[in-house]
């Protein structure tokens, strides 16, 4: 396992771990909201501090490496594309679960 894999799952854990203290939904939609923030945020993560850096710093004169970089900067972005779509069809309820706690 690759360290963002680890990472995304240690997030995912923590964001269940959350959404169980929080009351929220069912254990397979907490799960699955879980799956696509922690998707999101350790995907985003690694291109801001890896991908694009690496992207910005790539000798011109390369176009072997600067091919590889544009590819995994396509790879990223589907995934991210895919994760953000795929909470989007979680957000109504999500949305909803927030606007009905309780004031304090």
């Amino acid at each position: 396992m690759d360290d963002r894999t680890a990472k995304s799952l240690d997030l995912q854990r923590a964001i269940s771990s959350r959404l169980a203290e929080l009351a929220f939904a069912d254990a397979i939609r907490a799960e699955l909201i879980s799956r696509h923030l922690a998707e999101i945020a350790s995907t985003s993560k690694d291109f801001g501090e890896n991908t694009l850096p690496l992207f910005l710093r790539i000798n011109r004169d390369d176009p072997a490496l600067l091919m590889q970089v544009a590819l995994a900067i396509k790879s990223q972005m589907e995934e991210l594309t895919d994760a953000l779509l795929d909470l989007r069809r979680e957000l109504p309820e999500w949305t909803e679960f927030f606007v009905q706690l309780p004031k304090r």
